[in-house]
């Protein structure tokens, strides 16, 4: 039995006979069965762990080597690093993290009551060096048991994978509270086609890339893409972000498994971006790529979410929105234009919006404001 691995940007390509499987794979879970499951989460993963106990999931010894953030990320040699690992299960990645350096102080909560006993009960766990609580991520507030702004690194190991897609966004808005500024959150999940996913047979679909297990909990299948705008859109930087494949090989029973997994970081914003550090950062870059930009991503996004906000205030139609015309000649944005330089007004009309301006040499130029912190931005967009 040998297992290799490799690292890539493009997701898994899928053979004709798995393509097929997954096109007749259509129906999905009733809505009254897809509330139920929402409703039981936290008991269908109590009843995982009572069936399991400790025993399911293998001791995750390999977080310091795939994210050298763990190590190198201190400021001086014997620096004590804060860590809090949303989703700790019974400890799995909690206690070998630990025994390896005792320069850290971790948070750690789980969904489930059960795992929280279960890591409590560990021979390995000490008060005086981490602190274990049950909390829902998508509703309990963390601020409840780890202090604003006092985390060096978020771990998301295998967790978001199990909530809702919906709510997904409210995870990573409640763990930018405890994040310090400049710090990272470290992820890993299951990518899309992961072996697993292409193993769910009919009627376990929830919705698009999002699965049912036989015990009730739940699994989605993340894309890059998917996971850039998830926390893009809720105010992080993406620093990097590619696909783990692993393929599990048995030559003796001609047995291969390919799973897929994907593995991130993403920074919450240092605090002191003023409006010129911005139109430094976006300047000469085409709008396709906008949405990557540092802390102006979750404004991008938020374009889209303010598109009748932005026309009362401004009568102008948002970026990346409908064309407007003028003249008979649609006047939409494509993702060539590029950003050139604009100016820093003291005020701005609305938080985000996007207007396109006629000059009088009849060249079009759109205008994207971004509320800063002191005074807001002026950018323009031109071929």
């Amino acid at each position: 039995m040998a297992s290799l691995q490799r690292k890539g940007l493009q997701a898994r390509i899928l053979t004709s006979e798995e393509k097929e499987k997954l096109k007749s794979d259509q129906a999905l879970v009733s809505d009254f069965k897809q509330q139920k499951l929402e409703q039981e989460a936290q008991k269908n993963w109590d009843l995982f762990y009572k069936r399991n106990s400790i025993n399911f999931f293998k001791n995750r010894h390999w977080t310091t080597r795939e994210f050298e953030e763990l190590k190198s990320s201190r400021e001086f040699e014997g620096q004590k690093l804060t860590i809090l690992e949303a989703g700790c299960g019974v400890g799995n990645c909690l206690f070998p993290l630990l025994e390896e350096d005792f320069n850290i102080f971790a948070y750690a909560c789980d969904f489930s009551p059960r795992a929280v006993e279960y890591v409590k009960q560990n021979p390995l766990y000490d008060t005086e060096r981490c602190k274990v609580f049950q909390c829902d991520l998508t509703k309990d507030d963390l601020l409840d048991n780890v202090p604003q702004e006092s985390v060096d690194i978020v771990m998301l190991i295998f967790v978001l994978s199990a909530i809702h897609p919906d709510k997904m966004h409210l995870v990573l808005q409640n763990i930018y509270k405890v994040l310090k500024p400049g710090k990272s959150v470290l992820f890993r999940d299951y990518g899309l086609y992961d072996h697993t996913m292409l193993r769910f047979k009919g009627s376990r679909k929830l919705g698009e890339n999002f699965y049912v297990r036989q015990d009730g909990t739940r699994s989605y299948f993340f894309t890059e893409e998917f996971l850039a705008q998830l926390f893009v859109g809720t105010g992080y930087e993406e620093v990097i972000s590619e696909y783990v494949f692993r393929e599990t090989v048995n030559k003796k029973e001609d047995l291969c498994v390919p799973r897929v997994f994907l593995q991130s970081k993403f920074r919450k914003p240092p605090q002191d971006l003023s409006p010129a550090t911005l139109h430094h950062q976006v300047c000469g870059i085409s709008l396709n790529t906008l949405h990557r930009v540092p802390t102006l991503g979750s404004l991008w996004l938020g374009v889209r979410r303010r598109r009748e906000e932005c026309e009362q205030k401004l009568g102008g139609d948002p970026l990346g929105m409908s064309p407007r015309r003028r003249s008979g000649k649609s006047e939409a944005l494509e993702s060539s234009d590029v950003v050139t330089p604009g100016c820093l007004l003291p005020e701005c009309p609305a938080p985000v919006c996007g207007v396109r301006e006629r000059y009088p040499s009849g060249v079009n130029v759109v205008c994207l404001w971004v509320l800063a912190k002191r005074g807001a931005l002026r950018l323009s967009f031109s071929k």
